[in-house]
């Protein structure tokens, strides 16, 4: 799926998410869900503006092995200094993870297009969403393996 978005509108996003400094969790989990409820409230708080900043994303796989979910994709990001994370969203109906798509701050980190999000003691989840911006852009079917 495509996103445009202009200039302006990408820099109040990235106003938004922070300057973050190098103060990132050594999983990124914190920041990133700090940042995409940042992107959330920015979002809601300007209708018709281009709240997600990725145009395309690509080779989403989710999977649930014995309490453990992972979950990858790429997505285009092209810009240094942020990275892709993906964070839990409240709401998703039973059997279904829900997980915020927005950048985390990354300084001195190369562009990055690979965005992963796992988590162990986690029920058989059947359905991933992936949501940017206050939109669902992807569904994935998951592998379960016992």
């Amino acid at each position: 799926m495509k996103f445009s978005c202009s200039a302006a509108a990408l820099a109040l996003f990235l106003s938004a998410c922070g300057s973050g400094g190098g103060d990132r969790a050594p999983d990124g989990n914190e920041a990133a869900a700090a940042n995409a409820a940042a992107a959330n409230e920015s979002a809601a708080a300007e209708p018709g503006a281009a709240a997600c900043p990725f145009r395309r994303t690509r080779e989403w796989v989710g999977s649930v092995e014995r309490g453990h979910v992972r979950i990858n994709g790429y997505v285009d990001v092209q810009m240094a200094g942020f990275r892709p994370a993906l964070t839990e969203r409240a709401g998703a109906g039973p059997g279904t993870l829900a997980l915020d798509l927005a950048f985390a701050p990354a300084p001195n980190e190369p562009i990055n297009d690979h965005v992963r999000y796992e988590r162990t003691g986690a029920p058989s989840y059947r359905i991933a969403e992936i949501w940017c911006g206050g939109e669902r852009i992807e569904t994935i079917d998951m592998i379960v393996v016992n």
